[in-house]
């Protein structure tokens, strides 16, 4: 399978890392690549969970993500649908954006009952 022009910046990490090597086209594993493949992908695991509740930054909200209404500023997350929140300030706005992230990725959230059941469903837009 020949690899995608999007993935060459990814592949030549690995590349300066040890990990793989060009093979033609393609690329493989080096032997301390494949041998060490099992510690890699756990040290990739553990980092993908601890930044799993690290906010998005929302520091720098653009105009799109954030409104005027009245005395109040009202924005979004764009990166995470359903986190938005006001403030009386930009500051205030943005601290509160913060705290509505963590409270979504955070909260427990009941399971679906058991006869719930999984359906489908294409939609034309």
């Amino acid at each position: 399978m020949k690899v995608r022009e999007r993935d060459l910046p990814g592949y030549r990490e690995l590349i300066a890392a040890g990990i793989m090597e060009p093979d033609g086209e393609e690329f493989k594993f080096t032997e301390d690549g494949w041998a060490r493949r099992e510690e890699l992908i756990s040290e990739a695991e553990d980092r993908i969970e601890r930044e799993r509740f690290d906010p998005p930054d929302a520091s720098n909200l653009s105009e799109s993500a954030r409104e005027r209404d009245g005395d109040w500023y009202v924005g979004r997350l764009m990166e995470v649908p359903g986190v938005f929140s006001q403030g009386e300030s930009l500051d205030k706005l943005r601290e509160n954006i913060q705290e509505a992230y963590e409270l979504m990725v955070t909260q427990d959230r009941t399971a679906a009952p058991p006869i719930a059941e999984r359906q489908d469903v294409e939609v034309e837009v």
